[in-house]
């Protein structure tokens, strides 16, 4: 928890962040689909188990990689 904490962090700017690992988009231990797989939506939206399906969806042109 320690290192996503850290890039939290140092987000600056941006609202949230997005980990890559071994090439695939995660949000800790689930792979969902791989980096070079987010050109073909048109919008992201990342959710919080403990929040549900609230927040708003963000065009994926926005992702700086």
């Amino acid at each position: 928890m320690g290192q996503v904490l850290e890039l939290y962090i140092q987000r600056g700017q941006h609202g949230e962040i997005i980990i890559v690992k071994n090439n695939l988009i995660t949000d800790a231990l689930y792979a969902q689909i791989t980096l070079s797989d987010i050109t073909n939506f048109e919008k992201v939206k990342l959710i919080n188990s403990m929040l549900g399906f609230e927040g708003s969806e963000n065009p994926v042109s926005l992702i700086e990689i």
